[in-house]
């Protein structure tokens, strides 16, 4: 419930105060104790949406300690901790800290020490969505390497990812954007992203 509030957006956008409170809620009434065998699976989700708050909230320092108590409960290079280390990165970069050329070596890098192949293309997607604006032809490049979407295993993960591809794709290919808009808002109603459905429905009228 707590992730699919927080997920419930389009890129770029900021976490709703609403979603925020009722997500910060959620996490607050979680109990570990009686839930010994999926008890780190549980935590490291409930630390991720902890960093997602945090990064919407521009809050690097925040994220920094999310991360840090992280690691000591699993392996510094595990997949999640190196997502999220990056993610810090793209953060950076949106506060102008760092350039794209750096973002980019510190994306792929990642992206070798990820062993989950929609996790890392979920990565690079993220560094694209930032970066559109700042360099659309080095972004049409890296896009074409991206993995198309369906691909994965059905999933609400996969359907955001493929959500999100379909409306890169249409920023990208203007001339291909109210049908790339459509597959982008069927795979969000999909996934049960109802706010984002609505705001990009919205998005597909005012170009028909």
């Amino acid at each position: 419930i707590a992730s699919q509030l927080v997920d419930d957006r389009l890129p770029n956008q900021k976490i709703p105060r609403e979603s925020i409170a009722k997500a910060e809620s959620y996490l607050e009434r979680l109990s570990f104790t009686d839930q010994q065998e999926s008890r780190q699976p549980l935590l490291v989700a409930a630390t991720v949406i902890r960093y997602s708050i945090a990064i919407s909230k521009g809050d690097g320092l925040r994220a920094d300690e999310i991360i840090n108590s992280l690691e000591k409960v699993t392996a510094i290079n595990n997949s999640t901790v190196v997502n999220l280390r990056a993610k810090q990165a793209i953060l950076r970069f949106e506060n102008q800290s760092i350039t794209i050329e750096e973002l980019c070596e510190i994306i792929e890098a990642s992206c070798k020490l990820i062993d989950n192949s929609l996790l890392s293309n979920s990565l690079r997607l993220r560094m694209l969505e930032v970066t559109l604006s700042h360099d659309l032809e080095r972004v049409k490049l890296w896009f074409a390497g991206l993995t198309p979407p369906d691909f994965f295993p059905r999933s609400k993960t996969s359907l955001r990812y493929c959500a999100r591809w379909w409306l890169l794709h249409s920023s990208i290919h203007p001339e291909l954007a109210k049908s790339s808009l459509k597959e982008s808002l069927l795979r969000y109603r999909e996934s049960g992203c109802v706010n984002a459905a609505e705001q990009l429905e919205s998005k597909l009228h005012s170009l028909i």
